[in-house]
C-alpha cells in the first residue's frame, strides 16, 4: 500500500531527474527540466513517484538519438476549481510509438516496436507499472501521439495545491561528473579513476585486525549497491566509484547472495526491492556471521515509521529520499569512519588488557572475576581476546586452537575460574563491550564488534551481566 504525504512536487521532481543526467549524458542526450509553476503540491508516496518519473525518463532517454532532447514540463490543469491536476509531459525526439501498439503500450510484458522489424528492449512491465503506480495516487498517465516520431506522455495527479507562473521556468539540473572508465565483471564493476582517490579515501593496506565481515585491507573500501532501479543504481555508482571500488546487485537475493562472497566494508541498500526487500535482506545479514559486522545504510521513502522499521531490523543509519551526492558520499564516509574508530577503540582496550595481564602475572596475583592465573587459563584468554569480534568464534574452535578436548578445556577451566568456555567467552566479549559503550558507541556497532550477531541478544546479555541494559551504561 501507498503511503502518501504533502510533498513539494516541483523539488521531488528536480531531485527524481537529477540521477538521470548521468544516463542522459552518457546516451548524449540533453536533459531539459521546466516548470510553468511557482508553487505545485500534492499528496504522494515518494518511492512510488520516483519509480513513475524514472520509468518515463529512461524510457526516453533510451530511444532518443545522440545530439536530441528530452523535454519533461510541468503544468497544472485548473479549469475546475473543485478538482485540480498536476500535469508533468515527457517528450523525446526518439522514433515514437506505432498507432497499433498504442493500445497496448501499457500491458504488462507488452514489447512496443521501434519498426516493423525492430522491437523495443526492456522486461515489458516499466510502463504497466508506472500507471498502476498512478492510478494508486487517484491519476493517470497517457501516451498522447501515437504514430507520431517523438513520444509524447503525460502524468496526472490530484494537486492539492497549484499556482501557476506568468513565464515558464528551466529549472537547472546537476551537470554529471567526468565519469572514469567502467569494467563490469559479473555483479562487480571495477573503476579506474582518472584522478587519484581524495585524500580521505587512502586506506592503510594492513588492517587493525581480521574481522568477520569487514576487511578494511582493500586498495579502496567496497561498497555494495542493492538498489532494483537501474537509473538510481547507475547514478549512485557514478556518485561513488573515484573513491569506492563498486558492486552491485539488482535486488535483495542477489545483494545477500553478493554479500556473503564479496564481503563488502559497507553496503547501501533500498527497501521496496523485488525478491526480498531491504527490510529483508538486512535481518538475513544479521543472522549470518559472516555478514553481519557489515555496515548498511538503508535508502528510504516512507518517512519515519521506514527509518523505524530499518533501524530496528539492523540497518546502521538510513538516508531519506531524494537524496544528492554529497548528503549520500558523507553518510558513507562517516559510517566507514565510525566503524574504523570503534575497531581501533577495540584493539587499544585488547592491548590495554595484555599489558594488565602481564603485570598481574608477573605480580602472581589473581584476578577478581578470572582467578589466579594459571598457563591454559592464560591462553585461552588470549585466544578468546585474538577472536573477540568473530562471532563464529566457538567453544569448539578454542580448545581446537589450545590442541585440548572440549571436556579437558572444560574441566581446567571450571577448576581455576569457575567458570565455563562459554561463559568466560562472554564475559570476556561483555568487558569489552563495557568499554566501548563507555566511549559512545552505539549499542548496535558495539554489539557487532565484540561478537554478537543481534542487538537483542547483546543487550539481554549485558543486562544480565551488568544488571542494567546497554543505553544505560556509563
Amino acid at each position: 500500500s501507498l503511503k502518501r504525504v504533502p510533498e513539494d512536487v516541483r523539488s521531488l521532481l528536480e531531485h527524481c531527474c537529477a540521477p538521470l543526467t548521468v544516463l542522459a549524458e552518457r546516451r548524449g542526450v540533453n536533459l531539459v527540466l521546466a516548470s510553468q509553476l511557482v508553487e505545485a503540491r500534492a499528496d504522494l508516496d515518494r518511492d512510488a513517484f520516483e519509480k513513475i518519473i524514472s520509468n518515463l525518463l529512461s524510457n526516453a532517454i533510451k530511444f532518443s538519438p545522440s545530439g536530441s532532447e528530452v523535454n519533461v514540463d510541468l503544468n497544472a490543469d485548473l479549469s475546475d476549481h473543485s478538482n485540480q491536476w498536476l500535469m508533468i509531459r515527457v517528450e523525446d525526439q526518439g522514433p515514437g510509438v506505432l498507432v497499433e501498439d498504442a493500445e497496448h503500450i501499457f500491458e504488462r510484458f507488452y514489447r512496443a516496436r521501434l519498426s516493423q522489424q525492430q522491437a523495443i528492449e526492456g522486461t515489458g512491465i516499466g510502463l504497466s507499472l508506472a500507471r498502476q503506480l498512478t492510478r494508486l495516487h487517484g491519476g493517470d498517465i497517457e501516451l498522447q501521439n501515437p504514430g507520431a516520431a517523438g513520444a509524447i506522455f503525460v502524468l496526472r495527479l490530484p494537486a492539492t495545491r497549484a499556482v501557476c507562473s506568468d513565464h515558464p521556468m528551466t529549472i537547472e539540473l546537476p551537470q554529471p561528473e567526468p565519469t572514469p572508465s567502467i569494467v563490469e565483471t559479473g555483479h562487480t564493476t571495477e573503476t579506474k579513476p582518472e584522478q587519484p582517490p581524495a585524500p580521505d579515501a587512502q586506506q592503510s593496506s594492513t588492517p587493525l585486525f581480521e574481522i568477520s565481515g569487514l576487511d578494511l585491507s582493500h586498495a579502496r573500501p567496497r561498497v555494495l549497491v542493492v538498489e532494483d532501479d537501474v537509473n538510481l543504481r547507475e547514478y549512485m555508482i557514478h556518485c561513488l566509484n573515484d573513491r569506492y571500488e563498486m558492486l552491485e546487485a539488482g535486488n535483495g537475493n542477489d545483494g545477500l547472495e553478493l554479500a556473503r562472497t564479496a564481503k563488502p566494508d559497507l553496503i547501501v541498500t533500498d527497501v521496496m526491492m523485488p525478491e526480498m526487500d531491504g527490510f529483508m535482506l538486512v535481518r538475513e545479514l544479521r543472522e549470518d556471521a559472516n555478514t553481519a559486522a557489515i555496515p548498511v545504510l538503508m535508502l528510504t521513502a516512507l518517512g519515519p515509521s521506514g527509518e523505524v522499521e530499518g533501524l530496528t531490523s539492523g540497518a546502521d543509519d538510513y538516508l531519506s529520499k531524494p537524496f544528492n551526492r554529497e548528503q549520500l558520499r558523507a553518510r558513507i564516509h562517516a559510517r566507514l569512519g565510525e566503524r574504523e574508530r570503534i575497531l581501533k577503540a577495540l584493539e587499544k582496550w585488547r592491548a590495554s588488557q595484555s599489558e594488565k595481564q602481564a603485570i598481574e602475572g608477573s605480580d602472581d596475583s589473581s584476578d577478581a572475576e578470572i582467578g589466579p592465573t594459571h598457563p591454559i587459563v592464560e591462553k585461552a584468554r588470549k585466544q578468546i581476546m585474538r577472536h573477540l569480534h568473530d562471532a563464529d568464534y566457538s567453544v569448539v574452535k578454542l580448545a581446537e586452537d589450545l590442541h585440548l578436548s572440549r571436556s579437558q578445556l572444560h574441566r581446567t577451566l571450571i577448576e581455576h575460574t569457575g567458570s565455563s568456555p562459554g561463559k568466560l567467552m562472554r564475559q570476556l566479549r561483555l568487558e569489552a563491550a563495557s568499554e566501548l559503550l563507555k566511549q559512545g558507541f552505539s549499542t548496535l556497532d558495539v554489539a557487532i564488534t565484540t561478537g554478537f550477531t543481534s542487538s537483542s541478544v547483546f543487550s539481554r546479555s549485558f543486562k544480565n551481566h551488568f544488571g542494567c541494559p546497554p543505553s544505560q551504561w556509563k
